[in-house]
């Protein structure tokens, strides 16, 4: 019994500090981008949950082992040091994990966003320090009341950093809820006056959700073989059943498709005949949905290119006609914005 209290006080502390990574993470991001009126779609994802969640589970063996063995064991300064450093180390660590190699499009991305994803690390390892020293989810490990005031400091911050962790636990969880109750939901949208190689946009839940017309020509080219595909035959992607064929699609010429990178989140552009001859950026001429942010490409059928920072193909939402020419888009499923 003498080992849970601790181990306790270890999950609490750092979940806790994870949330505040969490959010820090994504308001740095906007910051870098000039993107803050994206955060309200914070409270209508699961990111920030999913990402504390994840950050917790490969944070947690470096955290248990500094705090069992190391805690306690040298000076306040050099363990807050310790903290700080080791969650910086990690941070940068999952900058490139995410970001692959070699960089070519997105060394400008890892120099900006892996600078913010340091400081803020190592903010979330005071965070962790700070609860983990003290005596407001515990006795701690390392505490010796010097003077009161000391004492009080301590638990100032201490209480500084629950609310923080508190806040952002709290406002993690507002978009899984908001998901639940919007499940039920669809959009209707009328398609008769589309042309070919045009396309519509509609946000749904805060995600831009893209109806493009192909051409005969975009049709025809789906149908070929293209062994420069990742996953061409979409195994390991998201989308509905009624849209496992060659082209993703109930109908071959209506193209249903969430306009999200799945390599960090960016809106691609719609490319029907392709790049200009100026644009070299990469050598793909086939039309496209390209990724300007880090040079992701797809073809219009969502499906990405081999040698390209995307993991998988874009995903599909769930969707059916409900007369010739009038589509229903369903709000996402928690599951389905979970595992997507």
């Amino acid at each position: 019994m003498d080992i849970l209290k601790p181990v306790i006080k270890l999950t609490i502390s750092l979940f806790l500090a994870v949330q505040v990574w969490a959010w820090l993470r994504f308001l740095g991001a906007f910051w870098l981008s000039d993107g803050f009126d994206l955060i309200d779609g914070l409270f209508l994802s699961v990111h920030p949950l999913k990402f504390s969640l994840y950050g917790f589970l490969y944070t947690a063996i470096p955290a248990a082992l500094l705090y069992f063995f190391v805690h306690g064991k040298v000076s306040r300064k050099y363990m807050l040091m310790i903290y700080a450093g080791g969650a910086a180390v990690l941070a940068m660590l999952y900058t490139l994990t995410i970001t692959g190699f070699p960089f070519s499009y997105n060394l400008s991305w890892v120099l900006r966003q892996g600078s913010i994803m340091m400081l803020v690390a190592m903010f979330s390892g005071v965070v962790f320090f700070v609860l983990a020293d003290s005596s407001l989810l515990g006795k701690g490990r390392n505490i010796k009341v010097i003077s009161s005031v000391n004492h009080v400091r301590r638990e100032i911050l201490s209480g500084f950093a629950v609310l923080l962790g508190g806040l952002g636990f709290a406002g993690s969880t507002v978009g899984p809820i908001r998901i639940l109750k919007n499940s039920t939901k669809f959009v209707d949208l009328d398609l008769s006056s589309m042309l070919e190689g045009e396309f519509i946009s509609v946000e749904i839940s805060k995600r831009p959700i893209w109806i493009i017309k192909r051409t005969k020509l975009h049709i025809a080219e789906l149908l070929k073989q293209n062994n420069a595909l990742i996953d061409p035959k979409s195994l390991n992607s998201r989308q509905p059943d009624n849209t496992r064929n060659a082209f993703r699609s109930i109908k071959p010429e209506y193209f249903v498709v969430e306009a999200v990178c799945t390599h960090l989140g960016c809106l691609p552009a719609f490319m029907p005949n392709g790049p200009s001859k100026e644009d070299l950026r990469h050598s793909i001429r086939a039309p496209q949905l390209f990724c300007p942010c880090h040079g992701g490409v797809f073809d219009l059928a969502g499906r990405v290119y081999i040698n390209t920072p995307a993991p998988t193909n874009l995903s599909i939402p769930d969707h059916e006609f409900i007369s010739e020419n009038t589509v229903r888009i369903y709000y996402p499923s928690l599951k389905g914005m979970w595992f997507g």
